[in-house]
């Protein structure tokens, strides 16, 4: 009898788990498993194939110098695609990046759509902007269905503020930039007079309490509009605006499908593979750090000056801290999974 007990015992604990393999194995291969929410310790992560003849649309949400030149082109030459994206005749950078069933674009970003809500559009604008754009190119009913994934990258925050700094030294400005707000426009003050901004020395971009560098990818990543909109001192601000900004800027990253770091190439490349269910075809490269614009910069830095670029980019230090525990928890998590689907 208790030979039995035991039979019918191993035989229901067998069962179970064999049940509880296949219905993990159906979500996988559907792309619907999830890892349960929510803290920094177990992070948001879905992973689900990219219906790209569905109704899932790809946005590209690019923060000034964060590689995103060289990202926003592998998506649009790089990927294996059913259709590929066609080149634009009449435009020298410009891709048609549309479904393979139908004439709809999967992909929003700069050499796809173009900057269609505005040059470098951060999260308050891009999602201010992108449903009036969506209902003017698709029905209710598909518009009802559409599942929008946004992505983005991130670099260590001294570097990424040195590289813009010889970018606008060189004349950068990126003054036609929409900022958009509680869906009201927003027109920044500028640092400097006239066209641009070029031969700025280090101290003067430094000093500009308005200038938009300082902090940039906590503010681009943050939803503006749940904290009172723009701060026109970006660098004085209340440290109760700046830890709203910098805790709406990580929910931000959680929610996101996908994020990259610049420093981390080949685990960013495959984390996206991983993620979408697409392949590139090639293999990201890694620049050099001593080849990058930033590493100019770093060679003529003062102690004083690195402290004050420190202190301009706290803010993105303490975000960019929190992304990369949350991209190596995401990697080593689709490792495992990989691994054990295998």
């Amino acid at each position: 009898m208790f030979n039995q007990k035991v039979l019918v015992l191993l035989i229901i604990v067998t069962a179970v788990i064999c049940l509880a393999y296949c219905i993990n194995l159906f979500y996988f291969s559907s792309g619907l498993v999830q890892v349960r929410p929510i803290s920094y310790e177990s992070p948001i992560l879905q992973i689900r194939r990219f219906e790209i003849n569905g109704h899932d649309i790809m946005v590209f949400l690019h923060m000034q110098k964060t590689g995103g030149t060289s990202f926003g082109k592998n998506l649009v030459r790089n990927l294996r695609l059913e259709r590929t994206c066609h080149k634009v005749v009449s435009t020298k950078s410009r891709f048609m990046c549309k479904r393979p069933n139908s004439d709809e674009f999967w992909l929003y970003s700069r050499y796809s759509t173009g900057w269609i809500c505005g040059l470098h559009a951060d999260w308050t604008t891009w999602t201010s902007c992108l449903p009036n754009v969506l209902k003017q190119r698709l029905s209710k009913d598909r518009l009802n269905k559409t599942k929008i994934f946004y992505i983005t990258l991130l670099r260590d925050p001294v570097d990424r503020f040195l590289s813009e700094f010889k970018h606008v030294q060189r004349g950068a400005t990126w003054i036609s930039s929409k900022f958009i707000c509680n869906n009201k426009p927003y027109n920044p003050p500028v640092c400097f007079k006239g066209a641009n901004w070029s031969n700025v020395k280090l101290s003067e971009f430094l000093n500009c309490p308005y200038n938009l560098a300082f902090n940039r990818q906590t503010r681009m990543l943050a939803n503006l509009t749940e904290i009172g909109c723009h701060n026109n001192d970006t660098k004085n601000f209340s440290k109760q605006y700046g830890k709203a900004m910098l805790e709406s800027a990580k929910r931000n990253l959680r929610s996101m499908a996908y994020f990259g770091l610049v420093e981390y190439q080949r685990e960013s490349q495959y984390l996206f593979e991983k993620t979408f269910g697409l392949k590139f075809k090639k293999k990201f490269s890694q620049v050099p750090v001593n080849e990058t614009i930033s590493s100019k910069a770093w060679a003529l830095l003062t102690p004083r000056h690195l402290l004050q670029t420190r202190k301009v980019t706290r803010l993105d230090r303490q975000l960019y801290s929190y992304a990369k525990a949350l991209f190596f928890k995401r990697l080593k998590y689709i490792e495992r999974l990989t691994k054990a689907m295998s």
